[in-house]
């Protein structure tokens, strides 16, 4: 709730001069604002994502159509594996509501 409550005052705190005419910022920039925005831990952790993202959508556009559509299929398959494993597995009953005794003593 208070992150909601501040974002206001963050957006306004972008730096207007920087951005570009796509509505984008250059990396340094982000990093600057997220520094005094986040702290600096956090602004670098945010950095290190998006790293990450910047290099798997160049591993991706490096791909051919046939490596692309194989990486679909498997992750197409790994998700149907995930559900099936999830339904294999019986919930919790704290999770679910199922007690074998109530918490408390129901009025009659």
């Amino acid at each position: 709730m208070c992150a909601l409550l501040a974002a206001p005052a963050l957006i306004a705190a972008l730096p207007t001069g920087q951005v570009s005419a796509s509505g984008t910022m250059p990396h340094e920039s982000v990093h600057q604002w997220e520094v005094q925005a986040l702290g600096a831990e956090h602004a670098t952790e945010h950095a290190a994502i998006r790293h990450q993202e910047r290099r798997a959508s160049q591993r991706w556009a490096a791909f051919s159509p046939a490596q692309r559509h194989r990486a679909r299929q498997r992750y197409a398959a790994s998700q149907r594996a995930a559900l099936r494993a999830s339904k294999d597995f019986p919930k919790p009953a704290s999770k679910v509501g199922a007690w074998t005794q109530t918490p408390y003593a129901l009025p009659n």
